[in-house]
């Protein structure tokens, strides 16, 4: 039994050996190529799971400004460092080229136990093209990070046509039951 054991061994430490160090160079340098595409499949995949589920708002209800907009929600990401959560919308114009402006004074996100927090828009004018899907982003500051979800989110929108002005009141797009994933 010893000797069989001793031969098997002996093979297996003969296999290894029989290898050049040419033969072994080209084998660890295919390796790392190996983990170099892994590692960047790795972050493909990563991204494509955020991506997907930012789509996964099923759960929010969008009502938006205007009847001929139509208005998606791409993410709602809380950051726990900053306390801060950046909501991203999609904008589709569904009319003629028009020009939408922001009013942060009339903004807000409202949690899930009545807590109001004032909303901001990265940009006051944003041109939305005609059939263009166009991202927005708002922020909202001073959120503590066991907050889950906003139950309301108040957007203040006026639309105008480019570089004209107008006395039009601004109107509301509401997103509720608007679920936030928190992140580092």
């Amino acid at each position: 039994m010893k000797t069989l054991i001793l031969s098997f061994f002996l093979m297996v430490v003969s296999s290894f050996s029989a290898q050049t160090i040419d033969q072994l160079k080209k084998e660890n340098l295919k390796l790392k190529e190996d983990v170099v595409i892994t590692k960047n499949m790795a972050d493909y995949l990563i991204e494509e799971l955020d991506y997907c589920r930012s789509l996964d708002s099923s759960d929010a209800q969008i009502k938006p400004f205007n009847s001929n907009f139509e208005i998606k929600v791409l993410s709602c990401i809380g950051k726990t460092k900053s306390q801060e959560v950046v909501i991203e919308l999609v904008y589709i114009n569904r009319t003629t080229n028009k020009e939408l402006n922001s009013r942060s004074n009339g903004m807000f996100a409202v949690d899930a136990i009545g807590n109001t927090y004032p909303a901001i828009n990265d940009v006051y004018r944003s041109l939305l093209y005609t059939g263009i899907e166009t991202k927005i982003v708002y922020r909202v500051k001073n959120i503590m990070p066991g907050t889950d979800r906003f139950q309301i989110v108040s957007l203040l929108s006026l639309v105008t046509n480019p570089g004209e002005g107008t006395n039009d009141k601004p109107t509301n797009t509401e997103i509720r039951n608007l679920k936030i994933t928190w992140v580092n």
